[in-house]
């Protein structure tokens, strides 16, 4: 950290905003670009679920013409040829379906689904094409097994569509019927229907037959719970599709445990159920199966719709967030770079100012209210300190400046009176001198009067 402060301590104010502009529009600008890409890639997410939901509508159609197609056939070959033109004409409208899904599924182009595709529509159509020279049950097992790859493919399309990934509860399950569960329920309803009609019109039944509607009766009970279940979660998720879907799930239930009562009557050994009265019931079951498929595969597509727009608008609003974040994000810098500098330019002019002309006497004004005029006024306080001082210090020399003129004009006059006591000293030197000259004078002729005195007296004594 010491060395990113002594590294931003080198640059200038202008540099070191370029800086951090350049690191915090790089940063905004990356997470906006993450943000959009996470809805973008929910967007394209949701958007293959769809590309891939709207090729069920021509898979199931072409799983159930063949379902039709193989009962046909298997009819037809088991000995009634008046059905040989409802065979070719069934066989017409599935080769119409293969084109139909063959463009659909080309254009969703969906990782290894065109593959799966081009084998089964081999397979469909070397069977339709050969059918004559197979038995009743050869071709029954065909078609089954083309069947079988036409759930598959199903399937592989939920796989590579993100269907089978699908993150909320309602679509999820709706997606489980459509793909996972309704067709396997209309396969099941479809050879229960053949099988069951068979027995009753033959009134014989074995143990293999007994097995197989027994395991038909089971897969269609299980796979029609597992659908309930799954709209019951969707239902506590999503509680507008309640009514919407759950009529034609209990319409469907309710005539599918009758058909299921009439083929355990069937297993049982009771064939007392008109042949073509079970065949029109297993009709009715795989129609009410095909039209709850047909609900549900409809509120799919809207939910995933409604969903993919909602996602659209969170990405919209986002970008719109980003950019007002964004615009407030360069403004308040633009604001915190302009004050700044501009500050700080002003201070350095005035500084120059002050410095040019030599003024101590002008306050740094900046309109600011950060610590850059804290900074201005502690250089003020100091100025004025610093002139109050100058100030008592220029007073403390002009008072010393008087003083020393009045010391100096005492002095001259002390000069002057010691002069005239010189003077006057000298002045009564000399007359001290005179005195004492004239008082030697005066004792030498007092000396010498007294030597004449006594020179006198001496005289008048001689006398």
């Amino acid at each position: 950290m010491e060395f990113v402060r002594k590294f931003m301590d080198k640059m200038k104010y202008s540099v070191k905003f370029t800086l951090i502009a350049v690191f915090v529009v790089g940063f905004a600008s990356f997470m906006m670009y993450k943000i959009v890409a996470v809805h973008n890639a929910n967007i394209a997410f949701s958007q293959l679920e769809i590309t891939g939901a709207k090729l069920l509508p021509d898979l199931k159609q072409l799983l159930i013409d063949t379902q039709k197609l193989r009962g046909l056939t298997a009819v037809y070959q088991s000995g009634k040829t008046s059905l040989a033109s409802q065979v070719s004409s069934q066989q017409a409208v599935v080769k119409n379906d293969l084109l139909k899904l063959k463009k659909s599924i080309t254009t969703a182009n969906l990782k290894g689904t065109v593959q799966l595709y081009n084998r089964l529509s081999t397979k469909l159509n070397s069977l339709m094409s050969s059918y004559k020279k197979e038995d009743t049950q050869t071709v029954f097992k065909k078609y089954t097994d083309i069947v079988s790859d036409e759930l598959a493919l199903i399937v592989k399309v939920g796989d590579m569509s993100n269907l089978i990934l699908d993150p909320d509860l309602d679509t999820f399950y709706l997606m489980d019927a459509v793909i996972n569960k309704l067709p396997l329920v209309t396969e099941y309803l479809g050879k229960s229907r053949e099988m069951g009609s068979s027995v009753l019109a033959n009134k014989n039944i074995d143990e293999k037959q007994k097995i197989a509607l027994t395991q038909y009766s089971g897969g269609i009970a299980d796979n029609i719970a597992a659908v309930g279940s799954g709209l019951n979660s969707a239902y506590s998720y999503n509680t507008d599709l309640k009514s919407k879907i759950a009529p034609s799930f209990s319409s469907l239930k309710q005539n599918i445990k009758r058909f299921d009562d009439d083929t355990q009557k069937i297993v049982d050994g009771n064939f007392s159920i008109p042949a073509a009265e079970y065949f029109k019931q297993g009709t009715s079951n795989i129609e009410k199966t095909v039209a709850l498929y047909d609900l549900s595969y409809k509120h799919l597509v809207r939910l995933l719709n409604i969903r993919v727009d909602k996602m659209k608008q969170e990405r919209t609003m986002a970008f719109i967030e980003g950019g007002v974040f964004f615009l407030i994000l360069l403004i308040l810098f633009y604001g915190v770079y302009s004050s700044i500098t501009t500050a700080v330019q002003s201070t350095i002019a005035q500084f120059n100012e002050i410095a040019k002309n030599r003024d101590l006497t002008k306050d740094i004004i900046i309109d600011v209210e950060d610590e850059l005029l804290e900074i201005t006024q502690a250089y003020n306080n100091m100025r004025r300190e610093l002139n109050a001082t100058m100030n008592k210090v220029q007073d403390g020399s002009s008072n010393v400046a008087a003083e020393t003129q009045k010391e100096k004009a005492t002095a001259l006059q002390v000069q002057e009176s010691a002069s005239v006591q010189v003077q006057l000293l000298e002045t009564s030197k000399r007359i001290t001198n005179d005195v004492s000259s004239s008082s030697d004078m005066a004792a030498n002729k007092a000396e010498q009067t007294n030597e004449t005195l006594s020179e006198s007296y001496s005289s008048l004594e001689n006398m």
